[in-house]
């Protein structure tokens, strides 16, 4: 069994574990050596709830945000909801935030609009960001140019240039379970590249699971098995690579 777990990107909040999310987190806390967990916001009530699981739980910490696929219809003061948060226990991260342009909508537009303002406020909070980035990598390196936040991109899927490149601005990639997909070659190519000093391990459970776990919801210690992989690339021991991840993250949120 693998110790020292840091899973930097979690949504246990989600409804799929409402029924047995206590003895889960407990399980995993205790028995399968997961040490902390990041529980991650993508609304203003996802948030909320982020906030309390850092408050029920001593293992867990908080992220607050407003996912870009969000960020269409939001009250008037809802940076004054975000910052209000922040002030509880153990919230350590703006996030998610970013880009996604998937779904074409909200527009390009509103949802660039939403994650400078994000940006601006974990700056004027001194908190790291958690950043999601789906097809809107040449956006979204623009704007890591222009404003040089400080955080992680979760869930990196750009090209193992652009990773170099985020690295060169002082970020982290986020790497989860798509790296034991055999087909995942840029992420793969991604880890080689910019190696075990400049990535943290996460899980984004429930949505994604390693290959031998396929369709179920995924849990933090099955970053195990992305240890194991990240290992086989970078040739080094999975413990090893647990051990240096969960630094890198500890230093990024300040934990």
């Amino acid at each position: 069994m693998y110790t020292g777990i840091f899973d930097t990107h979690a949504h246990y909040d989600e409804e799929i574990y409402s029924s047995y999310a206590d003895a889960l987190l407990n399980n995993e806390h205790r028995y399968r050596g997961v040490d902390l967990i990041m529980n991650i916001g993508s609304d203003l009530p996802s948030s909320e709830r982020s906030c309390a699981l850092a408050e029920k739980y001593d293992f867990f910490c908080a992220a607050v945000g407003v996912h870009p696929m969000n960020t269409g219809d939001l009250p008037s003061d809802w940076l004054d909801q975000l910052a209000g948060m922040t002030k509880r226990t153990r919230v350590v991260c703006i996030g998610e935030i970013g880009l996604d342009y998937f779904f074409k909508q909200p527009e390009k537009k509103i949802q660039q609009q939403r994650f400078i303002e994000q940006l601006d406020l974990a700056e004027q909070l001194g908190l790291p960001v958690n950043i999601h980035d789906r097809e809107s990598h040449h956006d979204m390196l623009e704007i890591l140019r222009q404003r040089k936040p400080k955080g992680v991109l979760h869930r990196f899927a750009g090209s193992p240039d652009m990773a170099c490149s985020v690295v060169d601005l002082g970020m982290y990639i986020g790497v989860g379970p798509e790296v034991t997909f055999l087909n995942e070659k840029n992420r793969r190519e991604s880890v080689r590249r910019v190696g075990i000093d400049h990535i943290v391990l996460e899980t984004d459970a429930p949505f994604i699971s390693p290959t031998t776990h396929k369709g179920e919801p995924c849990i933090s210690s099955w970053i195990g098995e992305v240890a194991e992989t990240v290992g086989e690339l970078l040739s080094m021991d999975p413990q090893e690579v647990i051990n240096r991840a969960a630094e890198n993250g500890r230093r990024i949120y300040n934990i």
